[in-house]
C-alpha cells in the first residue's frame, strides 16, 4: 500500500509527458543515434547508415524494436534527429506519465486478518 501510494505521488509530481524510465531509454538510445547517417528514402522511408529501413508514418525499423517495445530504437530517434523532431512525439501511450498515474489511480482496501 505504501508503494503504491509513493508511486502515484511520483507520478503526480513529475512535469513530463513519460515515465522517468523512457526519457532515460531515449536519452541512451540518442547517443547511438548520433553516429548514424541518415539517408531519405521516399515518402516516411528513411535508411541508416547500417542498411536499416525506417517508416516514420508506420511507427516501424528494420531492427524490429520500435513495434516490440513502442519506443522509437535508435535508428528512429537518428531520423527524428536528422529531421530536427523530437522522438518523445512518438512513445506509446503506455509510457505516457497519464497512464502510469493511471496505473496507481485505484485503492487498495485493507484485509486487517485473515478471518475476514
Amino acid at each position: 500500500m505504501v508503494q503504491f501510494s509513493e508511486k502515484w505521488a511520483e507520478a503526480d509530481r513529475l512535469n513530463d509527458t513519460i515515465t522517468p524510465y523512457v526519457r532515460g531509454n531515449l536519452t541512451m538510445n540518442e547517443k547511438e543515434a548520433r553516429k548514424l547517417q541518415v539517408i531519405h528514402g521516399r515518402g516516411s522511408w528513411y535508411e541508416t547508415g547500417v542498411k536499416i529501413l525506417v517508416n516514420l508514418d508506420d511507427a516501424t525499423c528494420d531492427c524490429g524494436m520500435w513495434q516490440m517495445n513502442g519506443l522509437p530504437c535508435m535508428h528512429a530517434i537518428a531520423v527524428y534527429m536528422n529531421n530536427k523532431e523530437f522522438p518523445h512525439n512518438r512513445v506509446h501511450w503506455f509510457y505516457s506519465n497519464e497512464a502510469w498515474k493511471l496505473t496507481y489511480k485505484g485503492v487498495i482496501n485493507l484485509i486487517l486478518d485473515e478471518s475476514r
